[in-house]
């Protein structure tokens, strides 16, 4: 008589500190990295001799703490958090990509894992021999990856290009082959990040029900993501990251519900926001952004009517000179979903060459949106890096209004867009129906 299931994952205090301002190591050579590990112990010995501590900064960051938390064979389970919570250094702790500070994570099956775009992929091999590669690192023989292979290559559709040295991929051919690789070598357990928004919209879509089809025959997967949309629909329990610490642990719909509510804590009231110590902002960046403007034509606080214009000003005080600084702001709703992205680059305006301190003021049209709550990201940049990000900055209210002077207003379950129509009608001269009105509620 066989005894209780084990479970697929077992995480018991786990823990990850990082030393702030170490020294980065520069990229290595497979050579380079062997000979680093067979030197590291006699390294250490050499520094505990001569009476140096391992550590040389005692300024360090926990990035986790204290995690625990088991995951059953066959659950999919959603990970949730806002950027720099630990989410993804929880994936690479399970991944075995990194070691614990503390604590430890037991790992009951074959593992494969999507994390940072390219992980796992040596840049000057071609498509097809990172899938052999990837493939033997988990333990499949060439047989098994031969019948694998054309179902990988169809699904990352790219048949074309798997014969090119991956580091001419652009991110979204990484993204589609990394997660083809990952899908297709049947892992008992699955670790997604949150790579998939590198991807299209058709095929994040196609990942997500690959997910989903996986997920149905057995698989252990635990999902990272943004999309709560994706969590909700395809996660039962969800876990909420905060800080690095656990917050909650329970069934997808209380925990996404907490979540959301926990975005709107601690707002500013009214028009204008302060992000000088905002508890969003990234981990990584260097804190420059230091208040937002949301302010409609008709000017009530932090309302905006349904059809109004829109204008954002973007304050920043970076403490030194930025070359061609520029901001970036998305539109999100109260699920993550993202619903706009934009910055003077996509539109093509002007930006200064040079600036340490200023404002960018933004002005949008007639804004579309139908009425509820809705979220700002803002992002400081320079050139192609970035400077300070604050996600889900401010929340507004777009209030209800008869935007098209019908009398009738759209109800909020008929989508996030409102957006201004025309309809016409001719006659078939083979019928006699009269015109008629639009009636309440006749939307599809």
């Amino acid at each position: 008589m066989s005894g209780p299931q084990k479970a697929a994952i077992e995480v018991e205090g786990l823990g990850k500190r990082y030393q702030i301002g170490a020294q980065q190591a520069a990229y290595q050579t497979f050579r380079e990295s062997l000979t680093e590990l067979a030197t590291a112990p006699f390294r250490r010995l050499a520094a505990l001799a001569g009476g140096r501590g391992i550590e040389r900064s005692e300024e360090t960051l926990w990035a986790l703490r204290d995690v625990g938390f088991q995951v059953q064979p066959g659950e999919v389970v959603g990970v949730i958090g806002r950027n720099g919570a630990g989410k993804t250094t929880l994936l690479k702790l399970l991944s075995r990509i990194t070691e614990p500070s503390e604590g430890q994570a037991i790992i009951r099956g074959r593992v494969g894992s999507l994390l940072e775009v390219g992980t796992g992929f040596h840049p000057e091999l071609t498509g097809r021999e990172n899938i052999y590669l990837n493939s033997a690192i988990l333990g499949l023989r060439k047989t098994e990856i031969d019948r694998r292979f054309d179902s990988i290559v169809e699904f990352a559709e790219l048949s074309t290009f798997i014969d090119t040295p991956v580091k001419r991929y652009s991110s979204g051919m990484y993204v589609r082959l990394a997660f083809s690789v990952a899908a297709h070598l049947e892992p008992e357990i699955l670790l997604v990040d949150e790579v998939l928004a590198v991807g299209d919209f058709a095929f994040q879509t196609k990942c997500l029900g690959k997910i989903s089809d996986l997920g149905g025959t057995g698989r252990t997967i635990l999902l990272v993501s943004h999309n709560l949309s994706a969590v909700r629909r395809l996660a039962s329990r969800t876990i909420w990251i905060d800080g690095g610490r656990l917050r909650m642990d329970g069934e997808t719909h209380e925990v996404v519900g907490a979540y959301l509510e926990s975005g709107t804590e601690n707002l500013d009231s009214g028009n204008t926001f302060d992000l000088t110590h905002h508890k969003n902002r990234s981990r990584d960046s260097r804190p420059s952004l230091t208040e937002l403007r949301v302010v409609s034509d008709e000017g009530d606080p932090g309302l905006v009517p349904m059809g109004d214009s829109v204008t954002l000003s973007i304050h920043f005080d970076a403490g030194r000179p930025l070359h061609q600084p520029y901001a970036t702001v998305g539109l999100s709703d109260e699920e993550g979903n993202r619903l706009l992205s934009i910055s003077p680059r996509l539109s093509g305006d002007k930006t200064p060459e040079e600036a340490e301190r200023g404002v960018f003021h933004c002005r949008l049209e007639h804004l579309p949106l139908n009425h509820g709550t809705y979220f700002l990201t803002v992002q400081l940049q320079e050139g192609h890096k970035r400077v300070d990000r604050i996600d889900r900055a401010c929340s507004f209210q777009v209030t209800p209004r008869d935007v098209h002077g019908s009398g009738t207003v759209l109800s909020s379950r008929k989508g996030f867009l409102c957006w201004p129509s025309l309809w016409t009608f001719e006659a078939d001269p083979k019928s006699q129906s009269p015109l008629q009105t639009g009636l309440p509620g006749d939307t599809p």
